[in-house]
């Protein structure tokens, strides 16, 4: 079982950008061992802030699950991909409470270099584009960096997942 925490940002220009700004995007992810990859669980923030005055400020929450497979390089490095799902919950500032929340599907793909230095530390950095499911699809890459803590999933939680 892995705990890894990211730091990451926009690295694309899509019109959903040319509104807002976006901030330094944090995410939280589970990484399980499952079978022959791994299932995760994770959740994404991201902040965006307007440049234009007719638009609110708002913070997108993609909650989500995925699976994803690792294969190992020499000198302790590996490389991983995978694909998410999940909800990206958009919570507006400023307006009226019947249009303050959104949610839409989210989907993304992701690539990641991970570097582990001793059993139980991961540094990585990772590449993700993500796909917003609204009227008219919304598409962002990530770039990110990130730490990893490895331990020994929980007895309860290997018994849960056979």
């Amino acid at each position: 079982m892995e705990l890894i925490l990211e730091l990451g940002a926009i690295t694309n220009r899509s019109g959903l950008l040319s509104f807002w700004q976006a901030e330094a995007v944090p995410t939280f992810i589970v990484d399980l061992p499952f079978y022959r990859g791994q299932v995760q669980a994770g959740w994404q923030m991201t902040t965006f802030r307007k440049v234009e005055d007719q638009v609110p400020n708002f913070n997108a929450h993609f909650i989500f699950t995925g699976w994803g497979m690792s294969r190992p390089l020499p000198g302790g490095l590996s490389i991983s991909g995978g694909i998410q799902i999940g909800s990206v919950l958009m919570i507006f500032q400023g307006v009226s409470s019947y249009a303050r929340h959104e949610s839409e599907l989210g989907t993304a793909l992701y690539a990641a270099l991970s570097y582990r230095p001793r059993q139980d530390w991961t540094a990585r950095i990772r590449w993700l584009r993500q796909r917003i499911h609204t009227r008219i699809p919304i598409y962002l890459t990530y770039v990110s960096v990130g730490l990893g803590y490895n331990f020994k999933t929980p007895k309860w939680l290997r018994d849960f997942l056979q």
